[in-house]
Parts: structure tokens; C-alpha cells; sequence
């Protein structure tokens, strides 16, 4: 076959052909994009997540660590707590609007609502002042929610409190 025939040649796709290639082509099209909406939803949904438990547990380690390096409870209640530092400095957490405030600063993200329960730990009935708090620290982002709890004791003296462990 010359090259001249190869020119006239009439042969090609058919409609139908090209039709049956455009509907496939556009079918892989849309299950590719259908594909990354459900991988970044999925991803947004995780991101948001982590960043709520990452959260509440940065603000619950606060408080915590406030409380174990405290000297003594003075006032605790379901949604308050006023500690006094060996500094004589006092810390007062409370829950006012869903925010929760350490000293007038709020901590934790605007973002996220904020329930906190406190409970005490005393040694006996008669104890004045709790050795410790129950901490229940909830946190809620649009749909999620996510809680974390932990109980905490005063470390009146760390070396007398290692001493003692250690024997």
C-alpha cells in the first residue's frame, strides 16, 4: 500500500466507538474525583479529631500539673478549683460559658466547648483540705466529643514522697 492510498483511506472510529471511549473516560473521571472528596473529608474528620484529643489533653496536663505541684486545695468544687503554690501565689480554675480560665486567662481553644468535673480525695472525713481532685476534663467540637479523666495527689515534699516510695 502506498502512501497516497493511506491518505484516501476512509478508516477510523466510528460514533459509536468514540461515544463508548467518552462515557468510560468520564466514569473514571468522576469515581477519581468522587474518590479525593471522600480521602479529604476523611482526612479533615481525622485532623479534626486528633486536634480536639490533643486539646483536652493539653489542658487537662495543666491542671494536673498545677495541682501536683501545689501546696494545698483551698477550694474545690464541681466546677471550680483554687489551689495555693508554695509561692503563697494561688491558681483558681473555674468553668464559666464552656471556657475554662486559669487565674482570668483562658486556656484551651475557642473552638471547643469545656465541661470539667472535680471531685476530692481525702484522706479521712474530718480533713478539712483534699490530699488530691478527680479531674474530668470533656471536650465537644461541632459533632465530636472527646473526654479525659485523672486523679491527682499534692506531692507535699517530693524528696520525703521519694524517700518514702523507695523504701
Amino acid at each position: 500500500m502506498s502512501f497516497r492510498s493511506q491518505l484516501n483511506a476512509q478508516d477510523g472510529f466510528t460514533v459509536q466507538e468514540l461515544m463508548v471511549v467518552l462515557v468510560v473516560g468520564s466514569l473514571l473521571v468522576t469515581f477519581s474525583f468522587s474518590l479525593f472528596l471522600f480521602k479529604s473529608k476523611l482526612f479533615s474528620s481525622w485532623h479534626k479529631r486528633t486536634e480536639l484529643r490533643s486539646e483536652v489533653s493539653r489542658v487537662l496536663q495543666l491542671i494536673a500539673s498545677d495541682v501536683n505541684r501545689s501546696k494545698q486545695i483551698l477550694a474545690l468544687t464541681d466546677s471550680t478549683l483554687t489551689l495555693a503554690t508554695p509561692s503563697a501565689a494561688e491558681i483558681t480554675y473555674r468553668v464559666q460559658e464552656h471556657r475554662i480560665w486559669r487565674n482570668h486567662v483562658q486556656v484551651g481553644s475557642e473552638a471547643t466547648d469545656y465541661g470539667l468535673h472535680l471531685t476530692p480525695i481525702k484522706n479521712s472525713a474530718s480533713d478539712p483540705y483534699p490530699e488530691g481532685v478527680g479531674i474530668s476534663l470533656s471536650g465537644q467540637m461541632k459533632s465530636m466529643m472527646f473526654k479525659a479523666e485523672t486523679r491527682v495527689t499534692i506531692l507535699q515534699n517530693a524528696r520525703e514522697h521519694f524517700l518514702s516510695t523507695s523504701n
